[in-house]
């Protein structure tokens, strides 16, 4: 498995998409800058500021950024017909998925890193206050686990799609319409922690400063719960013992005998 992630790693340089999911990393701070500039009269600071960035990647960019990223990678080997060369050397195709899932892993914390960076320079530019060393850390920390456990809770998805031999494009439309439904159980203090995409903000401790939020949450159930979903995807990947590509999937057209001589 180590030398198929390394040859993945390998393989992610001459992909542009990767450098697209930086751009949307940066895009996800500049929605949080207008959002700033937008509302009069609430005190913002940095701890604010990177909270939000979290909120925005949770809800509107995140999922949708690496089930578009992984899902074209692990397409890619079947448009360009090499995954079939990959299958003739004696490894199982289900060894191949789990390296490209596990790549997921690398650059979900590598996209936090980035957007912990351009968090960064966003406070400097609107020149808010309340930046610590302890907040510093506390927020790197934050913004990279938590895409690292987004990344799990959306992984069944981006497993099923590619077992299945479905469009990846499917699997980005379903993980916006994910992440977006998080804003809608946040208010309820059972599904908060159940629910993948929200889980991992009360495992990390996200807005546990306010009373409501640190009441409400249970790290203990949200951590079983992406435990049970880390588990599950871990099984539909062990389960893919062949790859199904979409083009199986079509009719077959009967050739009609021709009439008369």
């Amino acid at each position: 498995m180590f030398v198929l992630l390394k040859s993945e790693l390998i393989k992610i340089k001459r992909y542009r998409l990767i450098y697209a999911g930086i751009l949307l990393m940066l895009l996800s701070v500049v929605l949080t800058m207008i959002t700033t500039t937008a509302q009069d009269g609430s005190m913002w600071d940095y701890q604010t500021l990177y909270e939000q960035v979290i909120q925005q990647n949770m809800t509107m960019i995140f999922p949708m950024t690496i089930t578009l990223i992984i899902g074209y990678i692990i397409n890619r080997e079947i448009r360009d017909d090499t995954l079939k060369n990959l299958i003739t050397v004696p490894v199982k195709y289900s060894k191949i998925l789990g390296s490209k899932l596990l790549l997921g892993c690398i650059l979900s914390l590598i996209y936090g890193a980035f957007s912990w960076f351009f968090t960064l320079i966003a406070y400097k530019l609107l020149g808010l206050g309340g930046l610590t060393v302890k907040l510093f850390f506390k927020s790197f920390f934050q913004i990279t686990v938590f895409n690292l456990l987004l990344y799990i809770g959306i992984s069944p998805l981006i497993a099923v799609t590619a077992k299945s031999g479905l469009n990846h494009l499917m699997s980005v439309i379903l993980a916006f319409v994910f992440g977006y439904a998080a804003m809608f159980i946040s208010g309820n203090k059972l599904l908060v922690n159940i629910y993948p995409i929200t889980a991992g903000g009360m495992i990390i401790g996200f807005r546990n400063h306010v009373p409501a939020v640190k009441e409400m949450a249970n790290p203990v159930l949200a951590a079983v719960s992406l435990t049970i979903t880390l588990l599950i995807t871990i099984l539909i990947v062990q389960s893919a013992n062949e790859y199904k590509s979409a083009k199986k999937n079509e009719a077959k057209v009967k050739l009609r005998p021709k009439k008369g001589w």
